[in-house]
């Protein structure tokens, strides 16, 4: 199972990092990356294979680093295609987790969007009810890494 959970949590980042990257459109600075990132949230935007869901900031630990943690789904579309095996794949949501930079000393921050997403981590909410399996999830993500984008 945990190689299943570690597997479902890479692929997530990778349509995560496509979902940003063409949120973006190849811009690369920080500035445009939180603005379309918050606008993705605020308005639970569809891009690519995710949806934006909410956003929100903590201390992870005693630190001064303040975390931006958003929480992601699989977008509707992508799971119109799922099928009755995978009906619970609506249950799974994740949240991405990158530095608040400014909470950051100025040494540490990163100079564009790619660097800070070089810092991000992703974690993934553990599968509520259902019959659902992380196995499950991995075999789906790979079925939908080769639907490209029209």
């Amino acid at each position: 199972m945990k190689m299943n959970k570690r597997k479902s949590v890479e692929l997530l980042m990778e349509i995560t990092v496509q979902a940003l990257a063409e949120l973006v459109s190849g811009d690369e600075g920080i500035s445009a990356f939180v603005l379309a990132k918050n606008h993705a949230v605020s308005t639970r935007k569809i891009v690519n294979k995710v949806q934006f869901e909410e956003e929100w900031q903590q201390q992870v630990d005693e630190s001064e680093i303040f975390y931006v943690f958003t929480t992601l789904k699989l977008a509707p579309n992508i799971l119109q295609i799922a099928g009755s095996k995978y009906q619970d794949l609506n249950r799974v949501s994740w949240n991405l987790i990158v530095p608040n930079i400014f909470t950051l000393d100025p040494s540490q921050r990163p100079a564009n969007s790619v660097e800070l997403l070089m810092m991000a981590k992703l974690m993934l909410e553990e599968i509520q009810g259902g019959h659902f399996s992380y196995g499950d999830l991995v075999e789906f993500l790979q079925i939908i890494s080769r639907i490209r984008k029209r």
